[in-house]
């Protein structure tokens, strides 16, 4: 698990986890984060938002999707069946 992701884990949604984990910690992927939060919350085709997440950096795109595994297990199931 990379370190401090354990803090962004809730019970809530994951465009929100991810949202505040990007305002926090992002650094210079804090732009991509906030732009993945907000497909998510307007529910953007999981297909085109695999796409998105698959293009980026390694680490970023790890966190990505360890916050929404912890958030949306439906959606993180659909995300990496989408960017095989």
């Amino acid at each position: 698990m990379i370190k401090g992701f354990s803090d962004f884990f809730s019970e809530g949604k994951a465009d929100s986890a991810l949202s505040a984990y990007a305002k926090k910690s992002g650094g210079v992927d804090k732009e991509d984060m906030l732009a993945i939060a907000d497909m998510i919350k307007k529910r953007t085709p999981t297909k085109e938002l695999a796409q998105i997440i698959r293009a980026m950096d390694t680490d970023p795109r790890d966190g990505v999707l360890q916050v929404i595994q912890k958030n949306d297990k439906r959606l993180y199931n659909d995300l990496v069946k989408n960017m095989r």
